[in-house]
């Protein structure tokens, strides 16, 4: 699994990448998304702005490579969804 997206008014799906780099696209639930569903991320974030605003967009998760970031609507600045990202370690890419 490369990829957890969860979007407002959309099932929250997993993403799957294979190693050609084709995308395979699974719902993990029959319901839709929430904003309630956004808010169980809100703390992960950290400090906002005076209208409540995540300063920061983009966290890695410590102890990992994994990186949970928030998607906004540009005009007000909403949360409506969250991607978390998997990281893997790629090796044999430097010489020791």
């Amino acid at each position: 699994m490369s990829e957890i997206y969860l979007q407002i008014g959309r099932a929250p799906e997993a993403i799957f990448s294979d190693d050609t780099g084709k995308k395979t696209r699974v719902k993990l639930v029959d319901g839709k998304c929430t904003e309630d569903d956004m808010l169980l991320f809100e703390s992960m974030f950290g400090a906002q702005d005076n209208e409540g605003v995540a300063q920061s967009k983009r966290i890695g998760i410590p102890g990992t490579l994994h990186r949970i970031s928030l998607i906004t609507k540009p005009s007000t600045q909403k949360v409506i969804g969250i991607a978390a990202r998997v990281g893997r370690v790629v090796g044999g890419l430097i010489k020791r």
